[in-house]
């Protein structure tokens, strides 16, 4: 979701409950004149230890620098002025840091009142450049501030009460997880499938072999140099693995076209298991049918 400016057109602009002006004077936002541009000496601005974002990514902030040095600030930051003459950080760090890399020595800020904490919360939560544990992260302090519901949460914010459920599922996962997604980039469907089983060790079995299959060609097995008839070294090719391919496929000792369609299965499995239906008798026989199937290759399997 794209980042909201603070203001009756942003953020109480969503809020369609009764919860609103409760809200609304939460954050500071009931009257404009609660608001005003100022340019504020980069020094003067001190950081927001409420920041929910923890990883700034280099390569996009080195973009964002070249775009500020180029078209200069497109969307001033946010800051609540202290009493000893500085300002805190409100919203906007990737823009201060951009701002401090290109060596500007000021930059455009709106003042704003209302609980700082809150304020960083609701507005980077609605980033798009969030990662899923920083997005739930978020979320769980503004729910756990104000004691809001997952329907309340998700008017505020703007999302259903499954996505709130589902963003704040991934904070059920080990840290392991964690500390390690910015290696990986696994979806959020990964994610969540991981978060959906109970026990931890089986949490980190499944994570292990989702950062298997997520290397892709970098994970397949090592290239073999192929010889031409001069006897010299042609391009290299994987071992009985195909360039492209999904990497559960590429990996399988399944012959590949057996091999898509138990992929496919899981997809389609996946897919049900994330976002229940309704099931008929015939498509639970069945898929107790498929069930028993997979317990027996397995068990077969593991004694082979």
């Amino acid at each position: 979701m794209s980042s909201r400016k603070f203001g009756r057109q942003g953020v109480t602009a969503v809020l369609a409950s009764a919860e609103e002006d409760r809200v609304a004077q939460t954050f500071g936002l009931n009257s404009p004149t609660d608001r005003r541009v100022v340019e504020v000496p980069l020094d003067r601005i001190i950081p927001n230890p409420s920041q929910p974002r923890r990883h700034f990514d280099a390569e996009e902030l080195e973009g964002l620098a070249n775009s500020m040095r180029e078209k200069g600030l497109v969307q001033p930051v946010g800051i609540k002025p202290l009493d000893d003459g500085r300002f805190q950080l409100v919203y906007g760090e990737r823009r201060l840091r951009a701002a401090k890399m290109i060596g500007l020595e000021k930059i455009l800020a709106v003042t704003l009142t209302g609980d700082d904490d809150e304020l960083a919360l609701l507005e980077n939560v609605q980033r798009s450049d969030l990662d899923p544990f920083e997005e739930a992260d978020a979320i769980e302090r503004l729910r756990r501030k104000f004691d809001y519901s997952y329907a309340v949460l998700g008017r505020i914010l703007g999302k259903s009460k499954s996505e709130i459920s589902r963003a704040l599922l991934l904070l059920k996962l080990p840290r392991v997880v964690r500390d390690e997604y910015h290696l990986h980039k696994p979806t959020k469907k990964q994610l969540w499938a991981i978060a959906e089983i109970e026990d931890v060790d089986a949490q980190i079995r499944m994570w292990d072999a989702a950062k298997t299959a997520i290397g892709g060609p970098a994970l397949l097995p090592p290239l073999a140099p192929v010889k031409g008839n001069d006897g010299n070294n042609l391009a290299p090719t994987t071992q009985g693995a195909v360039r492209g391919e999904n990497p559960d496929v590429a990996l399988s000792a399944l012959p590949k076209r057996l091999a898509r369609r138990i992929q496919q299965a899981h997809e389609v499995l996946g897919a049900l298991r994330l976002e229940p239906r309704r099931l008929w008798n015939s498509d639970l026989e069945m898929l107790i049918q498929m069930r028993d199937d997979l317990n027996a290759v397995i068990e077969s399997a593991s004694k082979s």
